[in-house]
């Protein structure tokens, strides 16, 4: 748990970052990357949705962090940032794949220690 909230405020500081290096500024550095070219313009509000409510506290710290930024509001589907925690999703117990799109920021992560 640790471990996933410590990942979600490297996003936060990704994704808040006004000064950002040619390169990405993702911490923990993924084993793969494919840049779309895209950006995702995120206004004074922002929508999260998560997949279960195993995730909700996770889901909560994460929120407190960009309420310095913005407001934040919880929906139940289709959140402008999706938190989803998946048993299937493969590459062991830190395993994630962030996606972002001009809709959206998906976060995907295997099943918590």
């Amino acid at each position: 748990m640790k471990r996933l909230v410590l990942f979600l405020l490297v996003i936060i500081n990704a994704i808040f970052s006004f000064a950002q290096p040619a390169g990405l500024n993702i911490i923990p550095q993924p084993y793969a990357v494919k840049m779309s070219g895209g950006y995702l313009n995120i206004n004074k509000s922002v929508t999260i949705s998560i997949s279960n409510d195993s995730i909700r506290q996770v889901a909560e710290i994460f929120a407190s962090e960009l309420m310095g930024y913005i407001s934040v509001q919880f929906v139940k589907k289709g959140g402008d940032i999706e938190l989803i925690q998946d048993e299937k999703f493969t590459g062991g117990a830190e395993a994630y794949q962030l996606i972002i799109t001009p809709k959206k920021i998906t976060i995907r992560a295997s099943l918590l220690n």
